[in-house]
């Protein structure tokens, strides 16, 4: 199996990153930038204000934000280069077809481990992970699967969840304009994120390793950015905010369930260091 074509280019994007701005390796920024920036932790019970004052919800969407489709003509605050979609532009390579994540990732966006991509920082502790798990770290960077049947939960959309269905767990938001600010809806959209990089696997089972897989760009944030985007665009936000839909609680089983797997999940995306100080 050979690497696709998206594949290549982004390790060029990636290349272009580091040649053109004083050596900013972006393997070692995202790894550096998560461990900086931990997750918040889920509270304990249910509360309508959960996160509004935890500023990683809105750092974590902006500068995913810039790392994939930040216009050519905004000022980034994290990157030392421009986005994915504008370096594309730049060299006039064609974007790939928006990925269904309910479909098979298509062979454009395929991915062939290549672990020479990754500075010896990264590469080696991976390599070593890898083996304490009787694997050659190709084996560990292969993904677990091509259909991971994932998608973001309804209520991160406009529309919202039907009647009968269940809303974010830790505010009860039941729709995009339920959320009170970017730093609840980037709290509570991180763990969905941080499911479907574990429910891919390989590569993107960790923030060390994630950015080289094309599904990093061009699925997951592509999708997490959209819902940035969708939340910013939303007109009268203030009144969205009044009509927010009345808040059915989680039951206590199915609350401490969901926790229990998304500390799970944002131990996983840690990476090898912190998991085995964890």
């Amino acid at each position: 199996m050979t690497a696709s074509k998206h594949q290549l280019l982004i390790d060029q994007f990636h290349q272009d990153a580091s040649s053109g701005h004083h050596g900013h390796n972006m393997h070692i920024f995202h790894r550096d930038w998560h461990q900086n920036n931990t997750d918040p932790r889920p509270p304990e019970e249910l509360d309508e204000n959960w996160g509004t004052d935890i500023k990683f919800g809105s750092d974590f969407l902006k500068m995913h934000h810039e790392m994939v489709r930040l216009p050519a003509d905004q000022t980034p605050k994290y990157m030392h280069h421009p986005s994915l979609t504008t370096w594309y532009k730049n060299h006039q390579h064609a974007q790939p077809s928006e990925w269904n994540p309910l479909l098979t990732i298509p062979p454009e966006l395929g991915y062939e481990p290549d672990p020479t991509v990754y500075p010896d920082e990264i590469r080696i502790p991976i390599q070593q992970h890898a083996e304490n798990q009787g694997l050659t770290i190709e084996q560990f960077l292969t993904r677990r699967t091509n259909n991971p049947q994932f998608q973001l939960p309804k209520w991160s959309t406009p529309e919202g969840v039907g009647p009968g269905e269940d809303g974010e767990p830790y505010t009860g938001a039941r729709k995009l304009g339920d959320f009170k600010n970017l730093n609840q809806l980037g709290c509570c959209l991180v763990f969905p994120h941080n499911r479907w990089h574990v429910a891919i696997g390989g590569a993107m089972s960790t923030t060390w390793t994630a950015i080289a897989d094309p599904i990093f760009y061009w699925g997951v944030h592509m999708h997490v950015d959209m819902v940035f985007e969708a939340y910013q665009s939303l007109q009268t936000l203030e009144e969205s905010v009044k009509a927010r839909d009345t808040i059915r609680p989680l039951s206590d089983k199915n609350f401490e369930s969901i926790r229990k797997a998304d500390m799970r999940a944002s131990i996983t995306l840690r990476g090898p260091e912190l998991k085995s100080n964890s």
